[in-house]
């Protein structure tokens, strides 16, 4: 890392000195030492980019050569040469060409020191000046550091290195306009107008004056930040500096409050080079009005914020922007605009976009004071027009990043929630939103994504840009609801239905969990087997298979743990497998859900069904079997031991077909009450598991 030695012409109001300031802000960690030294000090008065300087740097390296009146004017600035000797650079960062200075050259002394051929340090120059004439050059650099593209091509005889550097146009949050306004006890309920920089002729502040007068009857206020010292100069008169709409400020170090609550950034200057402020303006989504100046407008053509004064009649503009009416845009449950419009007579053609396809989904025509909505309720990359009298006056396009956005699960299932969980965190990532998400199961993966904020199902939150509810909907006759869930998630893995719902590429992931693993409650190696389900089509429903399974392993040098949440030895339950199961663990019944999944972490495998705690196995990262013919191969997890029996030999697959009903435990929608009834599952031969569980165990 090298040293650094700054000079500028002077710390007061301008553009070099805030690109000075900008630079170090974005580049200080690159050099091991930086020092400063203001050649002329213009005034003690104007000091706040300077003072701003002199906090980052720390004052002791920050350093003033003299006044710019002083009679050692010359002696002054010799003082320069044993600051650079003692110091010794490495690079010198000259922010103003020397020629370009608007007041006496550096001595030649201190020219011939500084541009020394026998120099150890490198020399970089930066001009801020739009009419250098680089052909007039005498001194030269190692480097040009320019603050604009112009001056590529106007150096280009000088065949030395050169970049640009300017300062980014960032991407702002703006804060509640009202409250920000009531903080510098201003108006809200006005339109208000910024300018910033030093008032004189060049920057026309004339012009916004002249308009200030003609719009004295309207709701506006403007505002002028910057040094106005040589306001007697521009040809404003007396009776606009009294004007009642309009403010002076002086310099202010809170520019940025301004700009975040600012309706209107203009700036009329007549000649720039590629001015700071309109950076500033543009980083707070304001609406920007300048000048054309072929030095930099044409640069920001493609901000639909900014306009050129020549291109726009700006006094209709500013009354279009009062008048006009206001959209109110959200997504909580499909998109929706509301329209709040004074003149009630006014109509409006609304059209609800996709801006991946352009396919127009829905239109409507609304007054003022109502509102249109799309009916589809899941994500869609949405643009929002309004036109009126055929022209497009607004347009909304979905952007979620830094916004708050609410992912409620529907379901209560365990299966459904850790298979749908991992995407609530992609979605988060790939629209650096701030994700609320509501499940019923919060506190499975609170502790592993901080960045999420959890709340319980129902409780209402507050300043939501979108909303989106995930889980199985269904229409009045059973088919399935397409404007809640894109997609026929009875034909889709299980984590499709959330993925889908959020507009995200579908890949398996598994969710992070806060279950920490323990010791296990037995030393022998075990196997945990979970044979129950919410519906007896889920079953594994051969006669006493369970059993031989649990036989068979026992042999073999393995205990077998019990897990499910029905009570072993419950009759009815019991019923269901062909008799109570034996030489088996008794964890069933009420157990903590964080024992089942310190069990399920030290069990060698897990064999289930196509039930919630198959899909907490294969989350946690057991070896996990399911045996299930209700369900296609398609719809499980794919990280799994599947065994089944093929579709083309008997009935299987009914549940990609139709709907579960929940309350009739013997479902079963093609033989029940047949002797096929559950002929999926009764099909499946215990000696099918023992020869799969053994590849996976490697047992012999």
């Amino acid at each position: 890392m090298s040293k650094l030695l700054i000079i500028c012409p002077h710390l007061s109001t301008g553009g070099a000195p805030q690109y000075c300031l900008d630079y170090l802000k974005h580049h200080k960690q690159e050099y091991s030492e930086i020092k400063l030294i203001e050649f002329t000090e213009f005034s003690s008065e104007y000091v706040i980019q300077k003072n701003k300087i002199i906090q980052l740097l720390g004052e002791e390296n920050v350093f003033t050569l003299g006044e710019y009146h002083s009679k050692t004017f010359n002696k002054d600035k010799e003082k320069l040469i044993p600051i650079v000797e003692n110091y010794s650079p490495d690079v010198i960062w000259m922010n103003e060409m020397p020629e370009a200075y608007e007041y006496k050259l550096p001595p030649n002394t201190v020219m011939d020191f500084l541009y020394s051929l026998k120099r150890k340090h490198k020399i970089i120059e930066t001009t801020h000046f739009n009419a250098f004439d680089f052909s007039t050059k005498t001194f030269i650099p190692d480097e040009f550091l320019f603050c604009s593209p112009k001056h590529i091509n106007e150096s280009k005889h000088l065949n030395i290195p050169k970049k640009v550097w300017q300062t980014p146009i960032k991407n702002n949050i703006r804060p509640n306009r009202e409250d920000t306004l009531k903080n510098l006890n201003l108006d809200p309920s006005k339109y208000h107008i910024l300018n910033v920089g030093l008032i004189n002729s060049n920057k026309n502040q004339k012009y916004i004056f002249d308009l200030a007068e003609k719009t004295q009857n309207l709701p506006i206020e403007y505002h002028f930040i910057g040094n106005h010292c040589f306001i007697e100069d521009t040809g404003i008169s007396d009776t606009q500096k009294s004007l009642a709409n309009c403010k002076l400020w002086g310099e202010k170090d809170n520019v940025n409050q301004f700009m975040s609550c600012m309706d209107l950034y203009l700036f009329p200057s007549l000649k720039e080079l590629n001015p700071l402020t309109v950076k500033e303006a543009l980083s707070w989504d304001m609406d920007v009005v300048a000048n054309y100046d072929e030095n930099y407008t044409d640069q920001y053509k493609d901000y639909k914020n900014f306009n050129v004064i020549q291109e726009i009649d700006v006094e209709n503009f500013i009354k279009s922007k009062i008048l006009c009416p206001e959209f109110l845009v959200s997504f909580i449950n499909g998109p929706k605009i509301e329209i709040i419009d004074p003149n009630s007579n006014n109509e409006y053609l609304i059209k609800f976009i996709d801006n991946k396809t352009h396919h127009n989904h829905y239109e409507t025509i609304l007054k003022g004071g109502y509102w249109g909505a799309s009916d589809l309720k899941y994500f869609i990359d949405w643009k929002i027009e309004v036109y009126n009298n055929n022209n497009k006056i607004y347009e909304h396009n979905y952007n979620a990043k830094n916004k708050k956005i609410l992912i409620n699960f529907d379901s209560k299932a365990i299966g459904d929630t850790l298979a749908w969980f991992p995407y609530v965190e992609e979605f988060r990532k790939k629209h650096q939103c701030k994700v609320v998400v509501s499940t019923f199961h919060n506190s499975w993966f609170k502790n592993k994504y901080p960045d999420i904020d959890f709340v319980k199902p129902g409780e209402i939150v507050h300043n939501l840009y979108a909303q989106y509810n995930i889980g199985w909907f269904y229409n009045n006759d059973d088919s399935i609801n397409y404007k809640k869930v894109p997609i026929n998630f009875r034909l889709n893995v299980l984590g499709k239905t959330c993925s889908s719902t959020l507009g995200l590429e579908y890949k398996e992931l598994k969710p992070l969990l806060s279950f920490n693993k323990t010791s296990p409650i037995i030393k022998d190696p075990y196997i945990c087997i979970a044979p129950h389900a919410s519906a007896l089509a889920k079953y594994w429903n051969y006669s006493n298979g369970w059993q031989e399974l649990i036989d068979y392993f026992n042999s073999k040098g393995y205990k077998v743990m019990m897990i499910t949440g029905e009570p072993l030895g419950d009759d009815w339950h019991d019923s269901k497998l062909g008799g109570k199961l034996k030489n088996v663990i008794d964890r069933t019944g009420k157990i903590p859900f964080g024992d089942i999944a310190n069990d399920l972490m030290n069990a060698k495998a897990f064999i289930g069904v196509s039930s919630g705690l198959s899909w907490l196995s294969w989350a946690l990262g057991c070896n996990t079997t399911i045996i299930s013919g209700f369900t296609q191969p398609l719809t499980e997890m794919e990280d799994c031991n599947r065994i089944s029996t093929p579709l083309s030999e008997i009935c299987n697959g009914c549940f990609s077909y139709n709907k579960l009903d929940a309350g009739d435990w013997e479902w079963c929608p093609e033989h029940k009450d047949t002797f096929r009834q559950f002929e999926c599952t009764k099909s499946i031969l215990p000696s099918t598991v023992i020869e799969s569980l053994n590849q996976q165990l490697k047992i012999s």
